[in-house]
């Protein structure tokens, strides 16, 4: 795949019909031309004529920039090179990063002119076809095609690889696609190619450890097996060093260190690793003391009494690092209905029957973690028909308990990275802003009757009522892949 670099130039003008220039013909060209540049006959191709007067760009595709310059009809351009941009238009470069759109000009460009291509923009590696390519069973051409893959579809990487003058990348299980139709890459797929090496059999070369990067909240276990119980939750954008792998009932789980592990069937959705070739990462034996399998019972979570990963947490505009005693009520500082949950903005809905539902997870890549979980609704649920009294519109001066359920992957993933002790920020309906801290977490069974808390036998059907103080109870799936248990977090105003 051709490098991303800029080729140096002077912008040329050509003068149609023109082969001696007068010095008033001369004036009025440089008048369009503020580089002052020379001006030569009209050359036989490698020409943009322009339709109409245009714009220059400073850039091309995603990188486009208005230069401030426009440049007349009819006039005419040498063209340097031609750019991809990773919406499939066409760039046409006129001088030392100088871009026309394409759409705007008549051009006669000869096949040797260079193409470059756009980058994509996503926290892993990802490939997004400019064409068009088949999808082949094996790296290589001698390799069969089992499929077409369409135009301008984007598609994770796990492996890249050079074989026969092409970059080859994984996006399945033996699953590869080359680049000779054009790509698109993003940074952290750079980032993997430039790590990679070639042989003649297409093979990668090691670039020493390897690190399981973060590209969505993902559950950190303790120990392995079906029901290995969730310690907390990796942060987006967060790398750790793999100290080992091990397979247990046929699926993978990479050591991070401390009897902590994290399970591969997540790979290429919530993490990917920024290595070529696995076998470097050593392999474990089982260890039955790490192994929580179906007749094990999830023990407690490690929460600890310390800020959240986000040192933001808990914060608003206007609010309080440090609530003063007798309340924090504040008013006009933030939005109504809203939430700040180690660091994120999530929207509520009074008065729910049932959760309510998560946007579209694909555009989570599209529009980043905390446009995407601004974007989320988590309902406070109506326990009124059931019996009970908890509120169902949450007001955070009336002295009451509200039970607020999300999921997870959704509305209540920041929670999973919140200990005891950390701040939640609240704004009701009446756009009164509260701070709240975490007291306690209990473990519950989904769709038990008993409402206990599973690692102690405590019976927590007081959440379900109105008390006599103010605090809420915010509910959430440990994990997203095994919806087997929730977290209840118990947060009392301040």
């Amino acid at each position: 795949m051709t490098r991303r670099r800029f080729l140096t130039g002077s912008i040329v003008t050509i003068l149609a019909g023109l082969t001696l220039l007068s010095p008033l013909a001369l004036n009025v060209a440089n008048s369009a031309n503020p580089n002052n540049v020379s001006i030569v006959e009209a050359a036989t191709q490698n020409v943009a004529t322009l339709k109409h007067s245009t714009v220059l760009y400073t850039g091309f595709g995603s990188h486009a920039h208005n230069s401030g310059r426009t440049l007349p009809n009819h006039s005419a351009w040498q063209v340097t090179k031609v750019g991809i941009g990773n919406d499939g238009d066409r760039w046409l470069q006129v001088g030392n990063n100088q871009w026309l759109p394409a759409s705007t000009a008549s051009e006669s460009i000869a096949s040797s002119v260079p193409v470059v291509y756009d980058t994509i923009s996503y926290d892993r590696p990802v490939v997004k076809l400019y064409q068009a390519a088949n999808l082949h069973n094996g790296m290589g051409l001698n390799t069969a095609p089992t499929r077409q893959l369409a135009a301008l579809s984007s598609w994770t990487v796990t492996k890249a690889a050079q074989k026969d003058g092409l970059w080859w990348f994984q996006v399945g299980t033996n699953q590869w696609v080359a680049d000779s139709n054009g790509v698109f890459v993003s940074a952290p797929l750079q980032t993997l190619m430039n790590q990679s090496g070639t042989s003649t059999g297409g093979s990668t070369v090691q670039q020493g450890t390897s690190n399981l990067v973060v590209v969505q909240p993902l559950a950190l276990l303790q120990g392995y097996g079906p029901n290995a119980p969730v310690s907390r939750t990796l942060p987006i954008k967060s790398a750790w060093r793999i100290c080992g792998q091990v397979t247990y009932q046929g699926e993978t789980y990479y050591d991070l260190g401390g009897g902590l592990y994290v399970n591969g069937k997540n790979v290429g959705n919530y993490f990917y690793i920024d290595s070529t070739d696995n076998s470097n990462i050593p392999t474990e034996e089982v260890d039955e003391s790490k192994v929580h399998d179906d007749s094990n019972q999830p023990s407690a979570p490690t929460i600890d009494p310390q800020p959240s990963v986000d040192p933001g947490a808990g914060q608003t505009p206007g609010g309080q690092t440090s609530p003063v005693a007798g309340g924090s009520i504040r008013h006009g500082v933030a939005k109504a209905n809203t939430m700040i949950i180690n660091g994120y903005q999530i929207n509520y809905l009074d008065n729910q029957d049932t959760v309510p539902a998560d946007v579209d997870l694909n555009s989570y890549y599209q529009v980043g973690a905390n446009n995407w979980f601004a974007m989320q609704y988590a309902g406070v649920w109506n326990l009124k028909p059931y019996g009970n009294t908890a509120t169902p519109v949450l007001s955070v001066s009336d002295n009451k308990n509200s039970y607020v359920f999300a999921h997870n992957f959704g509305a209540f993933t920041p929670l999973l990275s919140t200990h005891v002790g950390d701040t939640i920020t609240i704004t009701d309906a009446q756009d009164n802003t509260r701070d709240y801290r975490i007291a306690i977490i209990y473990l519950s069974v989904n769709g038990s009757s008993e409402w206990r808390d599973s690692n102690t036998g405590k019976d927590i059907h007081y959440l379900l009522n109105a008390g006599n103080k103010e605090q809420v109870a915010l509910q959430t799936c440990i994990d997203p892949n095994s919806p087997t248990y929730s977290y209840i977090y118990v947060a009392d105003g301040i």
